[in-house]
């Protein structure tokens, strides 16, 4: 017998000496017939290897816990115990042998709520008995139940913590499960931690809204008591969680924790140059990529910059140090590459210009090569020195007038919509001829 018990059947000895006993009532030789037994009471009664050999009793439990019997009997009887399910037929112990024949004690530790019955068996002899019901209530408050699947899976509010039993049998069930369903409001890293009983070992798991799709499963703790199970890059949705007992039984708290990625999210859907967002000229945004629900990744944004003179333009991004980033910006045709990223400083910073754009509609893509995060982007315009000729003036027959003794100003060499404006035509007037005639 181990010193736990010893300390055990002590209490449980001490219990029977100091509570008031009552009598047996007859007949009680059978499940149907058998005598309430208060949890945490005793009773009292008699047994004879030739008479009366049995006698049963049921005990109700409040809830989840362990249940001791003990019986304590006159020197000349010896009883076996035993503690049968729901049923009052299926055998959960039988008697686990005391110090001396007088002394009998049964325990079962992880049972549901529940009536379970007991038989109190002569095994010889013949005499009285004092027979005391113990329960122990396990640590935490129990789940809601029935959540043992998918369909029926307990409401789990967002940055909360909650309690639970796993393990526990009775009425031919163990509790072996329990779901949980969380609502995020935002892309960030989502943890579910569960902390428990020395008795049980829980393994958790993360599951996307498809319900099927394992997203995460433990990553084990510093022991058995903690159970840790993350996704870093889980964009805002539904999502469900499982808490499995691997082993033993007990009670735990699970705490679920979102901790949002840094900056607001661009406006989605914007995967597609077809249904890019507005970015206004010379402005910043923030989004984020690389975050992922329901089966699918966040892996591109898509924008649309309106540019009101000719001129260099750039765009430019720094992400969180788990985002590498590669910008691209596109022509008017939304397929036309005009410029791919230019590397930064570091994997943060991704830089992408085209120093001859014309005045136009142009299309940025801000693409994840790899992790996940949150970023700013913005885009600035430097224009031009000078202000631009009367366009389009790119054959003589669109030639602009150009007075005598005037000044005009215009540009060459800048790109918007595969064309390159690399002419511009003036037509001079003279009124009389002249000698000379100075273009400069």
């Amino acid at each position: 017998m181990n010193s736990f018990f010893r300390v055990l059947f002590f209490i449980v000895v001490f219990s029977i000496v100091s509570l008031s006993a009552y009598a047996e009532t007859e007949p009680n030789n059978t499940p149907a017939q058998a005598n309430a037994l208060a949890a945490n009471s005793s009773d009292a009664g008699t047994l004879n290897i030739n008479g009366d050999v049995v006698d049963w009793y049921k005990v109700t439990l409040p809830s989840d816990g362990a249940l001791i019997i003990a019986t304590l009997s006159s020197a000349g009887l010896e009883i076996d115990n035993a503690i049968f399910d729901q049923n009052g037929t299926t055998l959960l112990a039988s008697y686990l042998h005391g110090g001396t024949h007088v002394e009998d004690t049964t325990e079962v530790f992880n049972l549901l709520a529940g009536t379970y019955y007991v038989r109190t068996l002569c095994y010889s002899g013949s005499g009285s008995y004092t027979i005391t019901s113990k329960f122990i209530a396990t640590q935490f408050p129990n789940d809601a139940e029935l959540n043992d699947s998918l369909k029926f899976a307990n409401a789990f509010t967002l940055n909360s913590s909650a309690t639970g039993h796993l393990g526990f049998y009775g009425n031919g069930n163990t509790d072996g499960v329990d779901w949980r369903k969380v609502v995020t409001n935002a892309d960030g890293k989502f943890v579910i931690a569960t902390y428990s009983d020395p008795t049980i070992e829980i393994d958790n798991a993360i599951y996307d809204q498809d319900k099927k799709t394992l997203l995460a499963s433990y990553k084990y703790g510093g022991s058995h008591l903690e159970d840790t199970s993350e996704v870093v890059n889980l964009a805002a949705g539904t999502y469900y969680i499982r808490t499995l007992c691997y082993s033993g039984y007990g009670s735990y708290t699970i705490t679920n924790l979102l901790t949002p990625t840094a900056l607001t999210n661009d406006a989605e859907q914007n995967d597609s140059a077809s249904v890019a967002i507005a970015f206004p000229l010379n402005s910043n945004s923030t989004g984020h990529l690389g975050f992922f629900t329901n089966g699918y990744t966040d892996a591109v944004d898509w924008r649309k910059v309106v540019t009101n003179a000719d001129g260099k333009f750039v765009i430019a991004t720094y992400a969180d140090p788990t985002l590498e980033i590669d910008n691209a910006i596109y022509d008017q045709d939304k397929k036309t590459l005009l410029a791919s990223y230019k590397y930064g400083g570091t994997h943060r910073e991704d830089t992408s210009e085209v120093v001859n754009l014309a005045a136009g509609t142009y299309y940025i893509r801000t693409f994840c090569y790899s992790g996940y995060g949150s970023y700013t982007i913005t885009n600035r315009l430097t224009q031009a020195m000078l202000a631009n000729d009367t366009e389009p003036n790119n054959t003589q027959a669109q030639a602009i007038p150009l007075g005598l003794n005037t000044v005009k100003s215009g540009h060459l060499g800048y790109l918007s919509q595969g064309i390159t404006d690399l002419h511009d035509f003036y037509a001079v007037t003279l009124a009389q001829a002249a000698d000379t005639l100075f273009i400069r």
